[in-house]
């Protein structure tokens, strides 16, 4: 996996047996202001397994970080060269990528 995420971001990935999820938590904590600054357009890069059927996949983003509460948004990515992309647009406090069916 790569990506341009600051060194505040920790991003941990997991292959699971239905796709795989990218866990994003932001340690970018401003204590002044009780306070996260957020995160934004982050690009990640997620290689996939040699003979892995990424066809008909959906990227969601989970995140508590909303005003109205929890939000679930879907995601586009792309397939280049083995390789699935994409930007999660904005982290404030935690979020998570799964890809699956």
């Amino acid at each position: 996996m790569e990506t341009d995420a600051s060194p505040s971001l920790g991003v941990f990935p997991y292959v699971t047996p239905w796709g795989g999820v990218v866990h994003l938590v932001n340690y970018a904590y401003d204590y002044s202001r009780h306070d996260f600054q957020p995160q934004t357009n982050v690009t990640l890069r997620l290689t996939v397994p040699a003979g892995a059927d990424v066809s008909g996949l959906t990227l969601k983003l989970m995140t508590p970080d909303e005003k109205d509460g929890p939000s679930e948004t879907v995601l586009p990515w792309e397939l280049e060269n083995g390789t699935i992309v994409f930007t999660v647009p904005e982290v404030r406090c935690y979020a998570v990528a799964a890809l699956g069916r």
